[in-house]
């Protein structure tokens, strides 16, 4: 939003600033790094508990969400931390990476300015939604959604004076999916504007 907004000079010293603000909140033998875009990686070696993650996520969260002011202007940044603890969520870097990045999503997911830890349960769910996610496509090719009309009245003469289109989707193997279920996921890849047209023409 920043390189489109002010440009990738503000955005590279937006990535410059947050760095610093990284750095000022762990220790000297801790190391931070940019994986990519805006992402960054730090790791925490010798833990004295289980809880030190908190702490230090708790710290860059603060700092990391102080409002910044470039070009003039006040931004604010709202980071997502994913924790991964050696060795129970993964014994290689990769691997400890990995689960890091699956709970910075889950962070991300739930409303962006927080942390989480790694949990194996996480894995199932991002399984779970990548197939959801490609069963949705599918079912705008088979033909699988189906509108149920629920009557509205007027309670004063008792006509009914239109009808709410309700979505469903009936899948061949889940049986009916709850609209609770798949909606947060059509929204994610953009699938919503391809099932809202259907909707709209089918009414």
């Amino acid at each position: 939003t920043v390189n489109d907004s002010l440009g990738h000079a503000a955005g590279d010293a937006l990535l410059r600033l947050v760095a610093g603000r990284i750095e000022g909140a762990i220790r000297s033998v801790d190391v931070v790094s940019r994986l990519s875009g805006d992402e960054f990686l730090v790791v925490l070696p010798d833990l004295e508990n289980e809880q030190s993650p908190v702490a230090v996520a708790e710290k860059l969260l603060a700092a990391v969400s102080e409002p910044v002011q470039l070009e003039g202007q006040s931004l604010s940044v709202s980071p997502s931390i994913g924790i991964a603890v050696f060795p129970e969520d993964g014994k290689s870097a990769a691997d400890l990476l990995k689960s890091a990045d699956t709970a910075m999503y889950r962070a991300k997911a739930n409303g962006r300015g927080q942390a989480m830890f790694f949990e194996e349960r996480m894995n199932h769910e991002v399984r779970e939604r990548v197939s959801l996610e490609r069963e949705l496509h599918a079912a705008l090719d088979n033909d699988q959604f189906t509108l149920c009309y629920q009557p509205q009245l007027d309670l004063r003469t008792g006509r009914i004076v239109g009808a709410e289109a309700l979505l469903r989707w009936r899948h061949p193997e889940r049986g009916l999916v709850s609209p609770s279920q798949f909606m947060p996921v059509a929204e994610e890849p953009g699938l919503i504007e391809h099932i809202g047209r259907w909707v709209i023409l089918e009414v």
